[in-house]
């Protein structure tokens, strides 16, 4: 039995036991103490029953209000967090969408003209290492179309698959402004080597 349940049977016992209680108590002889006749009495503890019973009653509709203004809240609350969680969801579906029909091929495509020029990455790694190296110049045209034309669009979400995308096609820009070796900072070919690194462990998962 619930609480709920005991405070029910409580009222109803006040209610339903009051007026017997009063009839045992108005036949006890009282004596010299006795003030007033028995309807006098019988008006008087009308009155102070009443009172109390109207104070359970009104304790009790009070209680209930809090409690379905408190689950009111509760399922506002979790009605958001439903809300939210379905947002987001559908945002990364969004983003993933925009990624593999719009900009994964040409991910692919640079990435894969990169990977051909095995002695320019090398030129990049030994300067990344600080390394004095011979100058390299990168020679092969690299794209940004499809990039350009969804890249106001992909900025307004910040999640990880869209901070690797932005990420890559920064280095790409960095070796498209300066694509020798020599003149590049070592910032640069550092990033630029990191960022190779890692969508060719993409790649490779996403095609394997």
């Amino acid at each position: 039995m619930d609480l709920d349940k005991k405070e029910k049977i409580i009222i109803l016992a006040i209610i339903a036991f009051t007026p017997i209680a009063l009839g045992i108590i108005l036949n006890i002889p009282g004596g010299s103490l006795t003030i007033g006749d028995e309807n006098a009495w019988v008006g008087f503890f009308g009155n102070y029953s009443g009172g109390i019973i109207g104070g359970f009653v009104a304790f009790y509709i009070a209680k209930s209000q809090v409690k379905q203004e408190q689950y009111a809240r509760l399922k506002d609350k979790e009605d958001q967090e439903q809300e939210k969680i379905s947002k987001h969801e559908e945002q990364e579906k969004y983003i993933k969408n925009i990624i593999e029909l719009f900009l994964l091929d040409e991910i692919t495509s640079n990435f894969r003209t990169l990977a051909k020029e095995k002695s320019y990455l090398e030129a990049l790694e030994r300067r990344a290492k600080g390394t004095i190296n011979p100058s390299y110049t990168f020679n092969v045209p690299l794209h940004f179309d499809e990039f350009d034309r969804v890249r106001f669009e992909l900025i307004k979400y910040n999640n990880q698959d869209v901070k690797d995308v932005i990420e890559f096609y920064r280095i790409c820009k960095i070796i498209s402004y300066e694509p020798d070796t020599s003149k590049m900072s070592k910032d640069d070919a550092e990033s630029i080597v990191n960022v190779i690194s890692k969508w060719n462990t993409k790649l490779n998962k996403k095609n394997g």
